[in-house]
């Protein structure tokens, strides 16, 4: 499948639409904007797909948009940031993407966001720290981030935090103690990282820490000690 028609525009009651492993699509057409009733797009392995189009933003019912392994995609429209509805991101393994618009820090219903093996993502925006219903954040394998926005404590109801393999990584803000949700925090394998800071010891929630092969770390703070929750 190389395109799709504009007949598509004529699907108003279309609620799922699934495209997976779809490569030979290279764009999706304007006609997408039509499906206001859409909840859920699936396109993952659209490996050809370089671009989403700007009526993506008109989708305003959706809830689930899966871009898994769209390996051709270099970046994400602003129009996404509309997306009122949206619950689940899911950016696993596309590895064109250099950054995430500051945009998606106005989806508030936000739940669970996957960038994990986003190899060519060098930062996140700040903005990130205004998605306060998120629950479920993973970088894990982004091995061009050299640190995190310190605008990540703002995001309490945040359960499981996904770091592991982030080989750049160099240190956590201390304003990941501010993180009171958190039950599951993976660090393994963040070869750079040189120490913890102490404010994780404010984490008393937390239930699984993961340290497995954090070659740099020479000690770990005190504070680690008030961490009774963990298993």
């Amino acid at each position: 499948l190389r395109v799709l028609p504009a007949e598509l525009r004529a699907l108003t009651a279309l609620t799922t639409l699934n495209l997976e492993r779809c490569g030979g699509l290279t764009a999706l057409p304007a006609a997408l904007g039509a499906l206001t009733r859409l909840q859920i797009l699936n396109l993952p392995w659209c490996t050809g797909l370089t671009g989403l189009p700007a009526e993506l933003g008109a989708l305003k019912a959706l809830k689930m948009l899966d871009l898994k392994f769209c390996e051709g995609l270099t970046a994400l429209p602003a129009e996404l940031g509309v997306l009122m509805a949206l619950k689940t991101l899911d950016l696993l393994g596309c590895k064109g993407l250099t950054t995430l618009p500051a945009e998606i820090g106005a989806l508030m219903a936000l739940e669970k966001l996957n960038v994990s093996y986003c190899r060519k993502l060098t930062a996140l925006p700040a903005e990130l720290g205004a998605l306060t219903a998120l629950k479920m954040l993973d970088i894990s394998m982004c091995n061009g981030l050299t640190a995190l926005p310190a605008e990540l404590g703002a995001l309490t109801w945040m359960k499981t935090l996904d770091l592991h393999d982030c080989m750049a990584l160099t240190a956590l803000p201390a304003s990941l103690g501010a993180l009171t949700g958190l039950m599951t925090l993976d660090l393994r394998k963040c070869e750079a990282l040189t120490a913890l800071p102490a404010s994780l010891g404010l984490l008393t929630g937390l239930k699984k820490l993961n340290l497995f092969e954090c070659k740099a770390l020479v000690a770990l703070p005190d504070s680690l000690g008030a961490l009774t929750a963990l298993e």
